[in-house]
């Protein structure tokens, strides 16, 4: 029942699913300046130490961004602004990721009240835009450590990530996809302090699963409150980003509202301020699909544009003409919006004139004189926007109420923030916000995305990652539909990931993959239902890509991403991209070589020590950095095996379960991958050969000296233990003692024959065994064509006239025939030192266990060749291509050993500056300054590179315009 239901929700996705993203048009002539950019903000007050709960949400998986924080801001300037911490990274929302143009300034959450002790019970606005930096909403006191992660509360700390990455001040909230980010128990046990997602029938919360592709948690409480009494109220928010292509122009901000104060908190309005710059500066518009709010077939909506951006791009060169806003899906006790007013930006400050507008109050005396600001046409309670006649700054407060809050009693708001190219792609992202907003936030996903780790080297990158999202399962459908994996490659740190797939109209779509490896199944090619979604060659899967198209010393970023089949119903979906090293499916790194005198890691023993299946087992060293001395055991699963595992010796654990036989690639454990090729098949014969490795198996494959061939009678009947064993018959110069045909009761030792049988399944402690020879023509010696039974049970020398010692059937496991070759007209029988193999079938088994240990890479001095040392680039060019990639002056030493001093000298032999090497790599920046951090004059400069063995190397590099 409950999947019909998703099936039927799903049929409705369908219809919503956009496919393209705007095209930026540079060919307007007029140039504007950007609203955010120039306007002005209030001055920056220095935080106090109160506020070091404070924290932030990165909301960066889709083309729409955000960075939300703990302190009732839904987004905010603080890091715009150049007195705190300005950065090059994002600030308030933002779309699209390239070419991006600012769509917000303030973005807030209020409740209002009348009662405040501070002017007459004319109003109490808990708000978060009108003191930058010093906002009503504070975070709860604790959060640092109880909401979100606190190194000190940590017995085994780890270093916290913070915004933003150039200037890391501000630690992240806790985000449902980086675990690095959730507070810890006493244990040191991180754990998410939010709500996990709800199913879509039931309500029921879900332990351990997420709604979106991250969902971020935070709450605050009205501690700060500036102008007003602290009423005791505490707020936590989820907040949910997407990068699905369906939904990655829309994000939900989700409002849980306590009333902590014990007292009933009576005429509460709870609402949002937003200033909205999806424009050029002061010229804005904002439309109201249901200007009363009123209609149930309607999503209150705001929504704003620039009013000639089509026409007109920016000082960047992008039209902004972009349709952007919010509606409200959930206000409290389902109340509806009952308050909506614009004014010019930045409007009132002060309480006593905040309250009045949020309770639609034009005749209150504090504003009587200058209503007109803020109530436009003729409702109260509803702003006529039909009356903005032209473009300008606006702003506005959407409000519900007035309701009572009573003493523990919580209350929900709820918000989607969407962004299109067009007012109607904007009014069909709302519609599919809503489908997913009754779905509790859930719509169908692609496969987690997999953590991907890293290894630089020389000329190359190889990339390694884990098998997790194999085994995942939508939430939204319940199926388990993983197809494959794709690696992109970006050269700017992510922004974007290589060649562009771009519609028939121009739009970006996505990039083409670096490489794509998929299941080999009966699913390849365009997908059906979106021929830009490519579904694989079924190249099958791999966990490891080794990239040789890089250059040393160039910065590289990847992210790996899972991808789903798709149905009938929607196109295949692919995990986010990464955006930056927080995620686990995001690396940069940027190839190196390995330092002179480097001896690798290797397999230092591979045993078989149980057991006495086949199979070859394949040990490959990907990251020898963390390889380790451990012992490690190969176990295997079922008759014949079909998994295996992976243990540490050492501690008896599993490091990984039930890993496929026969297939080219594996999940890497512990710096190294395993796969294990086997027949699969227990028991009979599998191949008949001579002593040089031909097939001598029927009356077409003669031996080698074309005198005879074999044929052999498998005995199913006999044991499955003899079954599996590999046999020779060897011809040397005494041979053995032959028992005659029959049951071993009767059958004795008769005459000696020309070859012994051994039997060679372990080649360390090889058997001889018996034998029966059927003497057709009672001449006491055996003649070609006279059948051989193997039997197999240890020769103990016997006398002529001795029982076989053996069971029938279960020890008579082949019947073997030697004929001569009808081409041997001489009739030439095996001579002494021919040998016959026969061969089993003979799987690995359940008992069989492999033994393994690794020799980790070292130093030998004595391999260093201090020849091979080059500067890189050398000359090196000032302002070339080269220069500016790295964005910065430098050059690089390389083929260095992993210690030495490296000493730069003028030509007139000047010493200018020192390099301490000791990094274990061979390369060292060397950032052209000398050692009073002046940069280097042009000119030619001497090295000399001296190691601790006191071997020196003297070479020069020049530096010119």
């Amino acid at each position: 029942m409950m999947k019909q239901i998703y099936l039927n929700q799903l049929i409705i996705f369908l219809c919503l699913l956009p496919l393209s993203i705007f095209v930026v048009d540079l060919s307007a002539q007029n140039n504007e300046v950007d609203d955010i950019a120039a306007h002005d903000h209030p001055p920056v007050l220095h935080k106090v130490s109160s506020f070091a709960d404070e924290a932030v949400g990165v909301m960066d998986k889709g083309q729409l961004q955000n960075l939300t924080m703990n302190y009732g801001m839904i987004t905010d300037t603080r890091y715009e602004d150049v007195g705190n911490a300005p950065t090059q990274y994002f600030f308030d929302f933002r779309y699209p990721r390239k070419d991006f143009t600012g769509l917000i300034d303030d973005f807030s959450i209020f409740v209002a009240i009348p009662k405040n002790s501070m002017n007459n019970n004319n109003g109490n606005v808990i708000e978060g835009w009108t003191d930058n930096d010093n906002e009503d909403w504070v975070a709860k006191d604790g959060s640092y450590g109880l909401t979100h992660y606190n190194p000190s509360t940590d017995p085994n700390p780890h270093e916290p990530l913070k915004y933003p990455p150039d200037n890391p001040t501000t630690p992240y909230l806790a985000h449902s996809d980086l675990p690095i980010t959730w507070p810890v128990d006493e244990t040191g046990a991180p754990f998410w302090p939010g709500y996990f997602r709800r199913d879509p029938v039931t309500d029921e919360f879900i332990e351990g699963e997420f709604a979106s592709d991250r969902d971020v948690y935070a709450v605050f409480t009205d501690d700060n409150n500036q102008q007003g009494d602290v009423v005791g109220l505490e707020v936590e928010m989820m907040a949910y980003c997407y990068g699905r292509p369906y939904a990655d122009k829309f994000q939900f901000y989700e409002f849980y509202i306590h009333n902590t104060s014990g007292t009933p908190i009576d005429n509460c309005y709870v609402g949002y301020y937003q200033d909205p710059d999806c424009s050029d500066y002061g010229e804005e518009i904002l439309i109201l699909p249901d200007p009363k709010f009123d209609n149930p077939d309607i999503p209150d909506i705001i929504l704003q544009r620039d009013i000639d951006g089509a026409t007109r791009p920016n000082s960047k060169g992008v039209t902004e003409y972009y349709s952007f806003g919010m509606a409200v899906l959930e206000t409290p006790k389902d109340i509806g919006v009952t308050t909506f007013h614009y004014y010019d930006d930045a409007g009132p400050t002060e309480d006593d004139i905040l309250w009045p507008i949020i309770s639609n109050d034009p005749t209150d005396s504090d504003i009587k004189d200058f209503s007109d600001r803020y109530f436009h046409g003729a409702d109260k309670n509803f702003d006529d926007v039909s009356l903005i006649s032209e473009g300008f700054d606006a702003v506005f407060i959407v409000a519900t109420g007035p309701f009572t809050l009573e003493p523990g009693e919580v209350v929900k708001s709820t918000i989607v923030v969407a962004v299109d190219e067009s007012d109607d792609d904007f009014y069909d992202q709302i519609d599919q916000a809503v489908q997913m907003y009754n779905f509790n936030f859930v719509g169908p996903a692609a496969p987690p995305a997999p953590a991907i780790s890293v290894v630089p080297s020389d000329g190359k990158v190889t990339l390694y990652w884990d098998d997790q999202a194999e085994r995942a399962v939508d939430v939204f459908t319940g199926d388990s539909d993983f197809e494959g994996y794709r690696i992109y490659r970006s050269q700017d740190n992510g922004q974007t990931w290589g060649k562009e797939i771009i519609d028939a109209k121009g739009n970006l779509i996505g990039y083409f993959p670096l490489a794509q490896f998929d299941i080999d199944n009966d699913i390849s090619g365009a997908d059906s239902r979106n021929p830009f979604v490519y579904l694989g060659d079924n190249t099958g899967i791999r966990h490891m890509y080794e990239d040789k198209t890089v250059k040393n010393g160039i910065s590289y970023a990847y992210t790996v991403v899972a991808y789903d089949r798709g149905d009938s119903i929607i196109y295949s979906l692919e995990s986010a991209r990464g955006t930056s090293n927080a995620d686990k499916n995001f690396v940069t790194v940027t190839p190196r070589p390995n330092f002179s005198g480097k001896v690798d890691a290797d397999v230092e023993s591979l045993l078989h020590t149980a057991g006495n299946g086949k199979g070859e087992i394949n040990i490959s060293i990907i990251d020898e950095n963390i390889l380790t001395t451990d012992t490690y055991e190969i176990r295997f699963k079922g008759d014949p095996a079909n998994r295996f595992d992976i243990y540490n010796a050492g501690s008896a654990s599993s490091l990984l379960s039930d890993l496929p036989l026969n297939t080219i690639d594996n999940a890497v454990i512990d710096g190294f991958m395993v796969t294990v090729d086997s027949e699969r098949k227990l028991g009979g014969l599998k191949s008949i050969s001579d002593g040089f490795g031909f097939n001598v198996m029927g009356s077409s494959n003669p031996d080698s000296s074309k005198s005879w061939y074999v044929e052999v009678t498998d005995r199913f009947q006999a044991a499955l233990e003899n079954r599996v064993h590999d046999y020779e018959i060897r011809f040397v110069n005494n041979g053995s003692l032959a028992y005659g045909w029959g049951l071993p009761a009767s059958s004795q030792t008769v005459f000696q024959a020309p070859f012994e049988v051994w039997d060679i399944t372990d080649h360390d402690q090889e058997v001889k065994i018996c034998f029966q020879i059927q003497d057709v023509n009672s001449n006491q010696v055996f003649d070609e064509g006279e059948a051989i039974n193997i039997v197999s049970q240890p020769y103990a020398d016997p006398e002529i006239g001795e029982l076989l010692p053996a069971a029938y059937p279960a020890d008579f496991p082949y019947r073997v025939n030697i004929n001569n070759y009808a081409q041997d007209t001489e009739n030439t029988p095996p001579q002494t030192g021919d040998v016959i193999r026969i061969e089993s079938f003979r799987s690995l088994r359940s008992d069989d266990v492999y033994t393994l240990q690794f020799r980790q890479f070292s130093f030998d001095p004595d391999q260093v060749n201090l020849k091979e040392i080059r500067v890189v680039p050398n000359p090196y060019l000032v302002g070339a291509a080269w220069e500016l990639l790295q964005n910065s002056h430098q050059v690089r030493f390389m083929f260095l050993p992993p210690v030495c001093t490296i000493d730069i000298y003028s030509i007139g032999g000047e010493k200018v500056n020192t390099i301490k090497h000791d990094n274990y790599t061979g390369e060292e920046l060397f950032n052209l300054v000398n050692s009073s951090n002046q940069a280097l004059a042009f000119g030619v400069y001497v090295y000399v590179i001296e190691t601790p063995d006191k071997d020196k190397h003297i070479g020069k590099f020049a530096i010119i315009r």
